[in-house]
């Protein structure tokens, strides 16, 4: 699904994309799993890895990090407080793509449990 996907993008628009794709059930498990129950969920996001991260450089990324901010890697997905707003923080998708060795895609929560929503009615 994740190629037929990837290639039609690029045969539509002339350029290639990452997808990520995620089942009802794993954007469930990620919304009642939040390591961050109690944070305002206007500034936490999910950055959801296309595989497990290959290494995970806590200590590079805690130098990068604001001393507000938190994140916090299960699986395949980080979540991520960002009380200072997501465009000022250094700990950006691309950031983690780089040092965690892995294609990403961040959503803030609102996004995340809209897309739990759609998939919910869509598997009805």
């Amino acid at each position: 699904m994740v190629s037929k996907i990837q290639n039609k993008t690029k045969k539509s628009f002339g350029f290639d994309v990452t997808v990520i794709i995620r089942t009802t059930d794993e954007f469930k498990r990620v919304i009642e799993k939040t390591p961050f129950p109690n944070k305002d969920t206007s500034k936490l996001y999910v950055v959801y890895l296309a595989d497990l991260p290959t290494v995970e450089p806590k200590e590079e990324l805690n130098k990068l990090k604001n001393k507000d901010e938190e994140y916090f890697i299960r699986g395949k997905e980080v979540y991520f407080f960002c009380p200072n707003g997501h465009g000022k923080t250094k700990l950006s998708n691309n950031l983690f793509e780089k040092k965690l060795g892995v294609s990403a895609t961040t959503r803030n929560c609102r996004t995340v449990n809209k897309l739990f929503d759609i998939a919910s009615e869509i598997n009805k």
